[in-house]
Parts: structure tokens; sequence; C-alpha cells
């Protein structure tokens, strides 16, 4: 009877297991145990070990290959320091120019320090130049006039006083006076009044507040913006933009009268005074005619055509232009007149003043400057006139003036010099 104990299938395979456990444990651990009856882990351990010494080896053959490529990343890098210790210089000399750019540009701003002050300069000038109240202050000189229901408002400005009146039927109902003054606030420009009082009227002689309004100056129009400001509100008034007009040529009359307007159809036409005693007819087809004044009356203006033995005579009374002519000497309505004004021209021109002095046309041609005080300062005679202007000549001095009434400068140059605006026309007549 056999008595050798054969253990469960189980248990062969637990053990199996056991051994597989502790060969892995090995593996991991780098080290086996002393146990010999494992005869194939020799084996094992041999191929690894000579797997190992083959790994090495081949690392060691490969060592000169290594070596090799490894050869080249060393001598790369001593390469590369050598490379940039040979491009030493060269990034020497690219850090030169950034080092030297900065010297450069701060150079160039020393270098530039003179024209930044030079336009700087110009700037600080300029801010007078900028300054328009000045320029407001002799635009607002004048006559301006409303009409508010069936009255009349004018107001008067006088240097820096302003005188206004209320018209009604024709007669002065109120009137009062005050000093102005215009400034800026930013970009807004502002009228002031002060020291005024009452003229006309059941008040009259009463003091006034000093009232402050918003104000805009367009060429022969003022804006008046009423009510906006924080403070110095005109008493009275809420908030009101109101416009103000220069007056319509309403004075014109046979004596200063030089241009009148009148219709043909449902067009215009214009008779318009273009030298001392010369008149142009324009006919709405464009067609135009010379005229010679011949006389004047209060209410009348008499041309003459030479060549056409032809007689015009305007009518301001009762605002019709007359017509006759050698085959009918009997003046006839020919057009009626629609409007008349008396508008300042280089041609009619007499006097024309500044804030220092004026121009005076004394006998002919012959015109003086005068100062604040009305004393003689310079002789000139009249060269030329046109539409806007008077050309004078004072040849002591090679000195020419011209008197710009349309831009109301007066312009002066000597010699060759080029021409430059001198004063600013405050009044002509």
């Amino acid at each position: 009877m056999n008595t050798t104990h054969t253990p469960p299938k189980n248990q062969k395979a637990g053990k199996s297991s056991a051994v597989i456990s502790t060969i892995i444990a090995a593996l991991v651990i780098g080290a086996l145990p002393s146990c010999t009856c494992i005869k194939p882990l020799p084996e094992v351990t041999s191929q690894t070990t000579k797997t190992k010494p083959t790994v090495e080896k081949s690392q060691a053959d490969l060592s000169k290959p290594v070596a090799v490529v490894a050869s080249p990343k060393t001598k790369a890098k001593p390469a590369v320091k050598k490379s940039q210790a040979n491009i030493s210089k060269p990034v020497a000399v690219v850090a030169s120019p950034k080092t030297k750019a900065k010297p450069a540009v701060e150079k160039s701003q020393a270098d530039l320090s003179k024209p930044v002050a030079v336009v700087a300069s110009p700037k600080t000038k300029a801010q007078p130049a900028v300054d328009k109240t000045k320029e407001d202050s002799i635009k607002l000189q004048g006559k301006w006039t409303r009409q508010v229901d069936n009255q009349r408002w004018v107001k008067e400005i006088n240097g820096d006083k302003e005188t206004f009146t209320i018209f009604a039927d024709g007669q002065a109902v109120y009137g009062h006076t005050h000093t102005v003054k215009v400034r800026k606030k930013g970009p807004v420009r502002i009228y002031a009044t002060s020291a005024g009082h009452v003229t006309i009227g059941g008040r009259k002689g009463e003091a006034m507040k000093p009232f402050s309004f918003i104000y805009k100056l367009n060429n022969d129009s003022l804006i008046e913006c009423i009510g906006l400001l924080d403070k110095g509100n005109p008493p009275g008034f809420g908030i009101e933009i109101v416009t103000w007009n220069r007056p319509e040529d309403t004075s014109a009359n046979g004596l200063n009268v030089n241009h009148v307007k009148f219709l043909s159809g449902d067009q215009t036409g214009t008779y318009r005074q273009i030298n001392k005693d010369t008149w142009q007819e324009v006919v709405p087809s464009g067609k135009k005619r010379i005229f010679k004044e011949t006389n004047r009356d209060d209410w009348s203006v008499y041309l003459y055509d030479e060549p056409q033995k032809a007689k015009i005579h305007l009518d301001l009374h009762r605002k019709k232009v007359g017509y006759s002519d050698s085959n009918n000497t009997t003046t006839r309505d020919l057009y009626p007149i629609s409007k008349a004004s008396a508008k300042l021209s280089g041609w009619l021109a007499k006097k024309v003043s500044f804030n220092k002095g004026a121009f005076v046309q004394k006998e002919g041609k012959n015109w003086v400057e005068t100062d604040a005080n009305n004393q003689t300062q310079f002789n000139f005679d009249e060269r030329a006139r046109d539409d806007w202007s008077v050309y004078l000549k004072d040849a002591s001095r090679n000195v020419h003036i011209q008197l710009d009434l349309h831009a109301r400068k007066i312009i002066y140059n000597e010699g060759n010099d080029p021409p430059v605006p001198l004063y600013d026309i405050t009044s002509a007549n």
C-alpha cells in the first residue's frame, strides 16, 4: 500500500502560485532567494544577467557612435560657446547701436528741443488771436432790430455802450442804456451788462440790475439765448431765444441810395452805383447798360444814357422806376421798385474809422489819416476805387493802404512787401 501523500490539485496550484509570486518579488526587488529547488531560475537569472551585459555591451559597442553623437553635442556646446565668442564682437556691435541708439534718440530729442520750443511759442502767441471777443466787440457795433408784435425794438451799440429803445406806432415808448462787455467761458460767449438805467418811459432814471445771457453772432444776425445761465439772467424773462438783425436799409433816400432793385414780371433787376457819378442797370436777362447820374434830391436819383438819349428816374417816394426818351419825353412808369438801400461801398466811402483813428477824405482825391484826437498823422492820394475798397498811397513813405469795406480790414503794405492787415474797420460812411 502506497502511503505517499499526494496533495490535492489545488494545493499544487497554490504552491506554483507561491513560487511565481516569489519570482515576481525577486524581479521587483532585484534579488532572488537562495532556493535551489527552482532550477529554471538560474537560467532566467542568467538570461537576465546576460541580457544586461548585452545591453551594456551594446551600449559599450555604441560608445563610439554614441561618443560621435555625443561629440557633436559636446562639440556643439563649445561650438556654440565659440560661436558666441566669435560673434561676441558682432553682438557687441549689435548691442552698440542699441546702446548708441538711445543717446541718438536723446540727442535727437535734444536737437528737437529748440523746434519744440518754437512750436510751443506760436501756440502761446496764437492764444490772443484765437480770442474772438475783441472781434465780436467790433462786429456788434451799430444798430440791431427785431419786431415784437406791433413794436419795433432797436438796440444800438457804440463802443461799450448800448442804447435800447422800443418803438410803437413810430413813437419811443421805452428806453434804457447800459455798459456792455462780451467774454468767453469755454466755448460759450457771454454778453454781460452793467451800470444800466432807464432813459425813456414812466421808470425814467431808475437803475437797472446787471444781467447776462449767451449770444451767437452770425454775420448780420445776433442770436441771444436768455435764461440759460446759472445766475445773472435778465429779470422778468424765462428761457427764450431771440434773433436780432441788422436794420433793413429803410433809411435809403435820394441823397444816399446806391442800390435799387426792381421787378420785371416775376424776376428782379437792379440799378447799382458803380462810381461817383456812374450807375449800371442789369435787367433779368443779364443785359447791362450804363447811365450817368445827373442829379439827386430827397427822394429821387436822375440818370441819363447819352447814346440812347434815354432818362431814368429812380423815384423812391412812389417806389417806381420812370423812363423817358427822345421819342417820348414824358416820364412813364417802367418798373416797380422792390427795395432800395444805401449800402456802403468803395465808391461812396468818405470816412473809414478804426479803434485808434480814421482815414478821412478831404478834397478831391486827398485823404488824411487821423489819430484818436483827430490830429492828422499822414497824407494820402486816392489811387482807385471798386465796389468794396478805396486804394490810397503815401508816396513820401512808399506806403499803400487798402480800405477793404467787405472784409472790414485796413490793409497795409510798404514798397514790395506783401500786404498785411493793419486795423479792423469799426465804421464807415
